[in-house]
């Protein structure tokens, strides 16, 4: 009889602080991260779209700006009345409808127990970052990639430092979906019913958060369609099926109570009109396709200078991660090579058709692609982790942190 004790697999905090050296990284991140959080928190009043979002949690359907003091004494009268999670429901439909309403309605549960304040509202994207860093690297555990050299790109990411200190749903969104993706690489080992029922229950989550991360899911749903085991295979799309029901019936009975799809309509039409006037709504066109389709990738992949230099389309960086693809296919060394190529072809080709669709090529904006953005860097991760790098590759390597790290010091200086 075999006794010999099977090694538990690893799991996210045993990924994180499994050795007193990565315990100590860990600590000195967390405290980089709090300190940053103390001293810039306040770097800027509630813009824009941080104001749509912390009237639609106090149940306030106008684009007024407020001071906190309103906020707090307009919350209140909400409050007293009858039908407070109807007011956040009809804010969040009339100005934010492009952002679905959980996160409108966590930050409103947020603010009951935390206050009403810029600190607290922007904590909780805080909190969500922090959530994002554990369970990132936790896919890292499962995916056998070796976490440090991932986490660098992690800190060192502008998009990341950017909204994890903004009041809207983006980091929060992409902790609900980070999290799915884990319970999914757990549920392929466990086979557990529990794991499954909790992957689609975030799935459904994450969605209602905001509604582009569904590229993500995307991605997963046809890397499930090439698995072996039918089992395996028609539980997971009998729950992707179960899932696309239950969201579109509430979207159903959203559109019946509200008008939602008229309005999002009406909305993108207006969108489609002003884009020959606005930075970030432009047309449908080759030229901004293409600029568009290179200023994502290189966001993602650590390397867009465009907070230092305002150089938009810095495309030449590409050639980085380009390099490591031909190294990592020519040596025949890539494990999960195709789990990265999958989303990075689906990505690409969401954007492309929900810009032809829309005849606009809003999606590119950069808070868009931070749902995908830590597996974008955890593909880099694992194709500059081979030990045969030579001298001049492990530069390439590191230049990428260096440029990112520019990248996100320009950020905070000009922020």
């Amino acid at each position: 009889m075999n006794t010999e004790t099977k090694s538990a697999s690893p799991n996210v905090f045993t990924t994180l602080v499994g050795t007193k050296g990565s315990l100590f990284s860990a600590l000195l991140i967390l405290i980089f991260v709090l300190l940053r959080f103390a001293a810039f928190y306040d770097y800027k009043p509630l813009w824009i779209d941080e104001q749509i979002s912390v009237n639609a949690a106090c149940g306030d359907s106008t684009l007024n700006v407020y001071n906190f003091e309103a906020l707090k004494e307009i919350r209140f009268q909400n409050l007293k009345e009858p039908g407070f999670l109807s007011k956040v429901f009809y804010a969040n439909i009339q100005n934010d409808r492009s952002n679905a309403l959980l996160y409108d309605y966590t930050l409103s549960a947020w603010m009951h127990f935390f206050g009403l304040s810029l600190v607290s509202v922007r904590a909780l994207s805080l909190l969500c970052f922090l959530f994002v860093l554990l369970i990132a690297l936790g896919i890292a555990g499962e995916l056998q990639i070796k976490p440090t050299f991932f986490m660098l790109l992690l800190l060192s990411s502008s998009l990341l430092f950017r909204y994890n200190m903004e009041a809207r749903t983006y980091m929060f969104t992409l902790c609900l979906s980070l999290f799915s993706t884990l319970l999914l690489l757990r549920y392929m080992k466990n086979r557990s019913f529990v794991t499954l029922c909790l992957y689609l229950l975030f799935v459904l989550l994450s969605v209602f958060s905001h509604y582009l991360v569904v590229v993500v899911f995307l991605w997963q749903a046809i890397l499930v369609l090439r698995l072996k085991e039918s089992n395996t295979k028609f539980k997971l799309l009998g729950g992707y099926l179960l899932v696309a029901i239950v969201f579109f019936s509430i979207l159903y009975l959203i559109d019946q109570k509200s008008d939602f799809v008229n309005r999002l309509s009406q909305a993108n039409t207006t969108i489609s009109q002003k884009a020959p006037e606005s930075v970030h709504f432009k047309p449908f066109s080759l030229q901004n396709l293409l600029t568009g389709l290179v200023q994502v990738l290189s966001q993602n992949f650590g390397l867009s200078l465009q907070s230092v230099l305002q150089i938009r389309f810095f495309a030449v960086l590409l050639l980085l991660p380009a390099y490591f693809i031909y190294r990592q296919n020519k040596n025949k060394t890539l494990q999960h090579g195709m789990v990265f190529t999958t989303l990075l072809f689906t990505h690409l080709t969401f954007l492309v058709l929900v810009s032809a669709l829309s005849g606009n090529t809003t999606v590119f904006q950069l808070c868009y692609s931070i749902f995908v953005l830590p597996y974008y860097l955890l593909y880099f991760a694992r194709l500059s982790s081979s030990p045969t790098l030579k001298p001049l590759e492990q530069t390439m390597k590191w230049s990428v942190v260096l440029i990112s790290l520019l990248d996100t010091a320009g950020y905070i200086y000009l922020a």
